[in-house]
Formats: C-alpha cells, sequence, structure tokens
C-alpha cells in the first residue's frame, strides 16, 4: 500500500465526487436484459431444438377442396335440400342473393325446401373455380363463379327482383361466391358462403360483362 503522503490529492475548491444511486428503471433494464440473454440460450441449447413446422401439401389439398366443391352441382341437381345443405357445417353462415343470413345447416336446408319446390326447380348448377387458396392445413378460402340456368323464357327476375338474369337469352344467372372451408370429420366442410350477383350490363369496359354463357 502506498503511503499516504504518495496518493493523489484533490485539488483545492473542488468538491468530492458523490456516487449516485442507479435508478430503479436502470436496474430493470439491465435485469430485463439478462433475462433476454437467458432465454436466448435455452433456446438454442442443443439438447432442446426447435422443431420446424409441418410442411403443408397445398397442392394436394386444393385437389380435395375442389372435388367437394365439385359435389355442389351434383346436390344440386338431386334437388334434395338435406342432401344439398350436408355440404354445410352445423353452425354455417351463408349470406344468399337478398342478403339475408341463413344461420346453420338447418337454415340453409330449410332455405333450398323452398326454392328447389319453387323459382330453382329446374335449374342446373355449375361453379367454375376461379381460385384456392390453402391458408393452413384445415382452413382454406374459394372464389368461384357459380352459373344457375334453365331459367324459362321471358323470366326477368327471381326472388322479388332481388336477381335477375345475367343472360336473359340463355336464362341463366351469374354469381360471384367467395367460401370458406374447413377440413373437419368427415372430410372439408364449408363454414360461410357470401354471394353477389353479376349484373347483365355491369359498369366499366366491355371486357367487364359476363360472358354468356358461363364457359
Amino acid at each position: 500500500m502506498l503511503p499516504v503522503s504518495f496518493l493523489p490529492r484533490r485539488p483545492a475548491g473542488v468538491p468530492a465526487r458523490r456516487l449516485r444511486p442507479r435508478s430503479a428503471s436502470a436496474s430493470l433494464r439491465r435485469a430485463l436484459a439478462l433475462a433476454a440473454v437467458a432465454v436466448l440460450a435455452t433456446a438454442c441449447d442443443d439438447d432442446d431444438p426447435v422443431t420446424a413446422p409441418p410442411r403443408v401439401d397445398t397442392a394436394a389439398l386444393e385437389a380435395e377442396v375442389r372435388a367437394a366443391v365439385a359435389r355442389l352441382d351434383g346436390d344440386w341437381a338431386s334437388r334434395d335440400a338435406a342432401r344439398y345443405a350436408a355440404n354445410f357445417a352445423t353452425d354455417a353462415v351463408f349470406v344468399g342473393a337478398i342478403g339475408v343470413p341463413q344461420v346453420g345447416r338447418d337454415a340453409v336446408q330449410a332455405a333450398h325446401v323452398t326454392l328447389f319446390g319453387g323459382p330453382f326447380a329446374n335449374t342446373t348448377r355449375r361453379a367454375r373455380v376461379d381460385r384456392v387458396t390453402i391458408l393452413g392445413p384445415t382452413v382454406a378460402t374459394i372464389e368461384s363463379t357459380v352459373s344457375l340456368s334453365g331459367f324459362p323464357p321471358g323470366t326477368t327476375e327471381i326472388l322479388g327482383g332481388a336477381l335477375r338474369l345475367t343472360c336473359p337469352a340463355q336464362g341463366e344467372v351469374q354469381t360471384r361466391e367467395l367460401a370458406v372451408a374447413e377440413r373437419r370429420t368427415g372430410g372439408w366442410t364449408l363454414v360461410r358462403v357470401n354471394l353477389v350477383p353479376i349484373a347483365a350490363t355491369p359498369p366499366g369496359p366491355p371486357t367487364a360483362r359476363p360472358t354468356c354463357p358461363l364457359p
């Protein structure tokens, strides 16, 4: 130890330095930083590797979804409302041309009992799937253009004017449909369906007009 005489002396008039206590916020930041380092070290431990998410075969899932949509056309042709509604989940919501939500499979079935026994009695349904987006192993969205043909000659308005013929000469109504499907027990089922009628002469350039009949 150096003698006292060799220790540096504070010049006269200079006050002694005081150690400031560390603020609570600085201590908290330091503690959080140390905790983050500990978490990262644990995550990078070779004894506990990170499991990669399972790969999704989107092509196979899309094929399944398209097959489920194709079944709708055949079930429509049967004029069996229960068979057609079986494509919908028990908690499905279907919004048709008149804009009134049909909530639940039973409501979808009841609505189609009326439709098959009335204005849609002799119609043919044909869906063209324009796009399928796989959101995960059990969820997909479906964008389709749907044709309903076979309306009697001279028909102009259907469902009290809520639906008009897109192609009067062909007796055809066309709609755009957006659906959400889920893969549940038993396969893919529709949980949400919204449709919008396509006008015969929509605003815009001639290229925006529908092709009659639906190709």
